[in-house]
């Protein structure tokens, strides 16, 4: 965050290390006590506080929480670490704001937002680094959502969701290739996660996954890979991806 921000205290900070429970604990009490207190881990391992954070919301609790390491998107670092439930989770606590922000503009402005915001808040994080989309001072209300692009041609919407967004924009330039403009791709802030909303047909949607397949780097960040038989009963390691 900018030096400039009035939460910034980069000197104030307890370390739990995997006692992701005594540390929403901690971050309870703090903001008990009148402060603004953030708690950050891998989005995965919030679910070991669970019930911390769900009995925070019922006594009222202001505390902010930041998930990173979010879907299948950070690869190697495997399935133990991917969180897949995280926002379904969150979302279902009494009163809680999810957001997802896209990138380092919006994030920023999340975090100063989320400072504002009374009761359960949850910040999604992205592991990897991803273009800026948006300039310096731009506004993210809570619960808004902004078009990127549109045009009086377009055919199909695209809406994505923090790393699913410029899913979206790349599925829009493969599409618009195709002649099918595309119109508001978008981010969605306090709303769960949408999937990539690409609706490719027969022999286009065939074509994405065997690109993707043999360079599984391309396109769907992050996919791990699974082992299948072939019919000579040796096996092969092949990138698996699921289109919505």
């Amino acid at each position: 965050m900018p030096t400039s921000s009035p939460y910034t205290s980069p000197d104030r900070f307890f370390e739990m290390f995997i006692a992701e429970q005594q540390m929403v604990a901690a971050a309870t009490g703090i903001a008990v006590r009148g402060y603004t207190a953030f708690a950050s881990t891998f989005a995965a391992f919030l679910t070991r506080a669970y019930d911390f954070i769900r009995m925070g919301a019922i006594s009222a609790a202001n505390l902010r929480l930041v998930g990173s390491h979010a879907g299948v998107e950070i690869g190697a670092d495997g399935p133990s670490q991917m969180a897949l439930e995280d926002l379904a989770m969150m979302r279902a606590v009494h009163g809680s704001t999810v957001l997802y922000p896209s990138d380092a503009t919006s994030t920023v402005a999340l975090v100063n937002e989320m400072a504002a915001t009374a009761g359960i808040s949850y910040l999604r994080t992205t592991r990897g680094a991803y273009p800026v989309l948006y300039g310096d001072g731009e506004e993210f209300p809570v619960g808004g959502s902004k078009p990127l692009r549109s045009s009086a041609d377009d055919q199909i919407t695209l809406v994505g969701a923090g790393v699913t967004t410029h899913e979206c924009l790349r599925a829009a330039d493969i599409l618009q290739q195709d002649g099918f403009p595309c119109a508001g791709d978008r981010l969605l802030l306090g709303q769960a996660d949408r999937r990539r909303v690409a609706h490719l047909g027969g022999r286009d949607h065939r074509r994405a996954v065997r690109d993707r397949r043999r360079s599984p780097s391309r396109g769907w960040a992050g996919l791990g890979s699974h082992r299948r038989t072939d019919r000579r009963g040796g096996h092969q390691s092949c990138a698996c991806g699921t289109w919505p």
